[in-house]
């Protein structure tokens, strides 16, 4: 295992590996770190060159846990030099990651369709449900609770094809998701635990299959076991950058 304070600070530079200082769950990929990133599930095989298939990624947090993917069809795209190209079709990374009662989804990246899920968990239509995703307008927006209930919370702008930082958290009480630091929405959140099975990137894990795959760069992903504060989202945003 890597060294948990070399995880905490790289060379200096904010790494999303702080929010996880007392314990949490959750994962933190950074696209751009090929020593991360495998080819093959079983974490053999170097990625480093443009288009090279990934389908193994460690997290930069200090469980760094493993999102693999074994069906080499469905393995996203490494591009140079810093992102993964998810192909809306069958792209997709499983995570070891399940949702809690409270919690934070955020990615970096750009969506180019509507209806597409770039972190999920889905136990089944009308059933629980833990999500950030571009709805059917183009809208940046997150999902936690009991589906159909809990669909609709979601931003005004159309943000497909737009690089962003987008970030969504709930608890108990309340949710808010923000663009690009920005607070698109806040409000009450609905009824229904979320459900119990780990989240996919660049798509939903929907009762065990991957469903409304994403057409996404992603550079970052990011699932944590709390809120992320304001403050914090702010040092996420400026971290990661928004161009």
């Amino acid at each position: 295992m890597l060294n948990t304070a070399r995880n905490l600070v790289v060379l200096g530079r904010f790494n999303p590996a702080v929010f996880f200082g007392n314990g949490e769950v959750g994962f933190a990929y950074d696209y751009s770190k090929t020593d991360r990133l495998k080819q093959l599930s079983d974490g053999t095989t170097a990625v480093g060159t443009d288009a090279d298939p990934v389908g193994w990624a460690q997290s930069i947090d200090p469980t760094q846990r493993i999102a693999t993917q074994a069906t080499a069809d469905s393995r996203p795209a490494w591009k140079n030099p810093n992102f993964l190209r998810f192909d809306g079709t069958a792209d997709n990374l499983l995570s070891t990651v399940s949702p809690g009662v409270a919690g934070t989804l955020a990615f970096k990246g750009t969506v180019t369709s509507a209806s597409k899920v770039v972190i999920g968990s889905r136990l089944g239509s009308g059933n629980s449900i833990a999500q950030i995703y571009v709805n059917a307008s183009g809208q940046i927006a997150g999902g936690i609770g009991t589906a159909g209930a809990s669909v609709n919370y979601h931003g005004s702008a159309d943000v497909r094809g737009l690089l962003g930082v987008n970030v969504f958290t709930w608890d108990a009480v309340t949710v808010t998701l923000y663009r690009n630091n920005v607070v698109v929405f806040t409000g009450a959140r609905g009824a229904g635990s979320p459900p119990a099975q780990a989240y996919r990137i660049g798509a939903n894990n929907d009762s065990g299959v991957a469903a409304s795959i994403a057409d996404v760069d992603l550079f970052h992903a990011l699932a944590i076991n709390r809120v992320l504060t304001p403050a914090e989202v702010t040092k996420l945003t400026t971290g990661w950058g928004t161009t």
